[in-house]
């Protein structure tokens, strides 16, 4: 269907290809059609590999995992050594590589500390969008267990944190210590509590972690917006929906557009009134047969009477009547049917 609705007929022994792939696969709230792009599903699958990491500490893959990859040199909330390679090492490296508005994948995970003591102080992103060891890497390389969790280091004083430090050599420099000053700054907002550690996405705003949730960001962040908008009817033939949305595109094939492309046509008059030129604006809204059933289609529905002067404003003509659900969106399918109906008696 979408082969069938997406390109018109062909031309010369050529298929016209009426709506480029990177607006069908723009979601339907930002214009397009809402098919997602592969590498977007790809990429939410794989991200999920990641949040099964970091959430199923008990599982025995999740266990196989860390003990493959967390090395002595491997410091890193999603453990990879890169030498040798693999499955996991690709799901690791596609999620640091992609990017959201110049905001890493992965930085959409975060861990919220309860009791402290299943997220690692130095490694996981829990206070801020980066682990501490690339805040303060100074005082990491000072630190003796880089892997320590953050109840090792932060205990709950009586209503103020107490905090246990564990360095290699005592600090001397005026760097260090001002990172430490820095460091205990940014942990003075953070309490200890009795609630277990857990993981949360931010990507979606309710820190529930779904493919379909960072499918969702990876689209709205690639900026992707085409042409006004178009509301959907969820109770008409999807093949009126399609249509509309092409038309108010102005991507279906009228002779205006089979121009465009460079294709002559002897006779451009209207195929219904056989007065004006066969585009979008006049099938639809200055053609006289166009009008007649406009009249009737307000006479019948009992509304005023339907004046349009683009096929944008016919998708949005329903707003303005002042009616509620479900009558609103019964005149909104309405007037998409007639426009179907419309184009099949034009041709």
């Amino acid at each position: 269907m979408i082969k069938r609705f997406l390109w018109g007929g062909s031309h010369v022994g050529q298929k016209i290809h009426w709506v480029a792939w990177d607006s069908v696969s723009v979601p339907k709230d930002f214009g397009g059609l809402g098919l997602c792009k592969l590498i977007d599903i790809n990429l939410a699958l794989l991200s999920k590999w990641c949040w099964r990491f970091k959430t199923e500490e008990i599982c025995l893959w999740r266990r196989v995992i860390n003990a493959i990859h967390c090395g002595a040199r491997n410091w890193d909330f999603l453990p990879a050594r890169k030498n040798l390679g693999g499955p996991w090492c690709k799901v690791v490296k596609w999620i640091a590589r992609t990017t959201v508005d110049d905001v890493p994948l992965r930085s959409f995970f975060r861990g919220i500390p309860g009791k402290g003591d299943r997220i690692a102080f130095w490694l996981d992103p829990w206070i801020s969008s980066d682990p501490l060891k690339n805040v303060f890497p100074r005082l990491f390389q000072l630190e003796v267990n880089r892997r320590v969790k953050i109840c090792d280091r932060i205990r709950d004083g009586f209503g103020q944190n107490k905090f246990s430090w564990n360095w290699k050599r005592p600090l001397v420099s005026a760097l260090e210590k001002d990172d430490l000053s820095q460091l205990v700054s940014l942990l003075d907002a953070f309490s200890v509590s009795g609630n277990l550690d857990k993981w949360v996405w931010l990507g979606n705003g309710s820190e529930d972690f779904s493919v379909g949730a960072v499918k969702r960001v990876l689209v709205k962040g690639s900026g992707s917006e085409i042409g006004p908008g178009f509301s959907w009817c969820n109770w008409i033939p999807a093949k009126c929906n399609v249509f509309a949305w092409r038309a108010n595109l102005g991507r279906i094939p009228t002779v205006e557009a089979l121009r465009r492309r460079n294709i002559t046509i002897s006779d451009s008059r209207c195929g219904l009134c056989n007065n004006g030129e066969d585009s979008v604006s006049h099938l639809f809204t200055e053609c006289y047969v166009a009008n007649f059933v406009w009249s009737a289609i307000s006479s019948w529905c009992k509304v005023p009477h339907i004046f349009a002067f683009s096929f944008q404003d016919l998708m949005i003509v329903h707003e303005y009547y002042g009616l509620k659900d479900p009558e609103k969106t019964i005149l909104q399918g309405v007037i998409i049917i007639a426009c179907w109906c419309i184009w099949k008696a034009r041709n």
